[in-house]
């Protein structure tokens, strides 16, 4: 299966295995197309990781978020072989630790690690060298 960034608007796949988020596009009602993407990512073959960049929106509407939940407990197992890390960028030392304290938490619940950095070219570094490293 052949990825095409047409397909992608909440996802920028462009530097494929590394996948970042668009926060511009998380807007209300998101989820449908969330969902889709999603389930493109974890069809096809090759592993990836997903970054997260800063300033991403702190609201979302209960439906949004209900939709994205039921998703993840649905489909955690293939999302946990094929999303091999979460990196969330987060300049902020306090944010970034409080991530960090949650981190085993998100591995439970989305059966992925997750990284918390300072920039995004700590995250693009990182997200590489898991690639190089044969981690993914």
């Amino acid at each position: 299966m052949t990825l095409n960034p047409q397909d992608f608007a909440l996802y920028d796949i462009q530097q494929f295995p590394l996948v970042t988020m668009r926060n511009q596009a998380v807007v209300p009602g998101y989820a449908p197309q969330w969902e889709q993407e999603l389930n493109r990512l974890i069809a096809q073959p090759l592993p990836f990781v997903i970054i997260f960049p800063p300033d991403r929106p702190d609201t979302e509407n209960s439906e949004d978020r209900k939709r994205r939940m039921r998703w993840f407990k649905a489909h955690r197992e293939a999302f946990g072989k094929a999303c091999r890390a979460l990196i969330s960028v987060q300049p902020d030392p306090a944010e970034r630790e409080q991530q960090r304290a949650h981190a085993n938490e998100i591995l439970h619940f989305f059966g992925t690690p997750l990284a918390s950095v300072a920039s995004l070219a700590e995250a693009i570094a990182l997200g590489e060298k898991l690639m190089k490293d044969g981690l993914l």
